[in-house]
Order: C-alpha cells, then sequence, then structure tokens
C-alpha cells in the first residue's frame, strides 16, 4: 500500500467511525426518549456519583 492509499484507507475508516458513533447516539436518543423511567435532575445524578467516588477514594486510600 502506498502512501496515498493509507490515507484513503485511514480517513475511510474515520468516515465508517462517525457514521457508527452517529448511529450509535441516535438509538441511545431514541431509547431515552421511549421510556417511561421518571428523569433524574442532573443535580441529583451529580450528587450521587461524587458521593460514590468519595466512598471508593476513601476506601482505596493510603495511610
Amino acid at each position: 500500500m502506498n502512501q496515498k492509499q493509507i490515507k484513503q484507507a485511514s480517513k475511510l475508516d474515520e468516515v465508517t467511525q462517525d457514521k457508527n458513533h452517529t448511529l450509535w447516539i441516535q438509538k441511545k436518543a431514541a431509547m431515552a426518549r421511549a421510556s417511561s423511567q421518571p428523569l433524574v435532575p442532573h443535580e441529583d445524578v451529580m450528587n450521587k456519583a461524587n458521593a460514590l467516588i468519595a466512598e471508593k477514594a476513601k476506601k482505596h486510600a493510603v495511610g
């Protein structure tokens, strides 16, 4: 493979990855819109995540 072919193959791979990512995002968004689960406020999610991070940090603290 020459340099031009390598660049073309790389570009094609990037396009394929971009398309796959777009399809994945669209699928996730459609699933979220169709979900009957109640919405959780961002602040609640962040508080829970930060508490989990603090718990893990405390558990794995050295000293």
